[in-house]
């Protein structure tokens, strides 16, 4: 019996001693666990989860979601970050869910490709550099499917917004005069 509450006695000053050997403040145990925590991995496992999701909404509505696509990177803060989202969201979903909808039905992965590249198109305007670095997210990734059906989206939107420029470059040469011939 006396060898029972040695043994206990024992453990708990053997673990007691190690603790004093090395304390670990609090500061230290926070500084640990921020550098084991990459912010941009964090905010592009959110980023994924909520495309996932997109992809889950629409999971019959493939139009629904290369629109749901292309607003929400088009709208977002981060686009390259987005972007590698919808690229990582496509090639190795996360959930359960979205792994089901993407097995369900194949057009969802082209038309989500489709909605990165009308959106890669539109900040492309703004911020060439940015849609560079969202068209190599997109070619790292090594899915020549997901290439092709960003490509046509690109090229889609590009002439979508070129249309747009030559409608508005019309209407502005419009040399309609301001009162009619007839009341001449």
């Amino acid at each position: 019996m006396l060898k029972k509450y040695f043994l206990a006695i024992v453990c708990a000053a053997g673990l007691a001693c190690a603790t004093l050997a090395h304390p670990v403040s609090a500061a230290e145990g926070d500084v640990a666990v921020a550098a084991d925590v990459d912010p941009d991995q964090a905010e592009l496992d959110a980023l994924q989860a909520q495309i996932e999701q997109l992809i889950v909404d629409n999971a019959n509505d493939p139009e629904a979601l290369k629109a749901a696509i292309e607003a929400f990177v088009a709208a977002s803060a981060k686009p390259e970050l987005a972007a590698k989202a919808v690229v990582a969201a496509l090639t190795h979903p996360k959930s359960q869910a979205a792994i089901a909808a993407l097995s369900a039905n194949a057009q969802l992965k082209v038309a989500a490709g489709e909605g990165l590249g009308a959106a890669i198109a539109t900040i492309a305007l703004t911020n060439p550099d940015a849609a560079a670095a969202m068209q190599a997210s997109v070619a790292a990734s090594g899915d020549t499917s997901l290439a092709s059906a960003v490509s046509t989206g690109t090229e889609s939107k590009t002439a979508t917004l070129r249309q747009q420029q030559s409608q508005k470059q019309q209407e502005a040469k419009d040399t309609t005069p301001e009162t009619p011939i007839s009341a001449e």
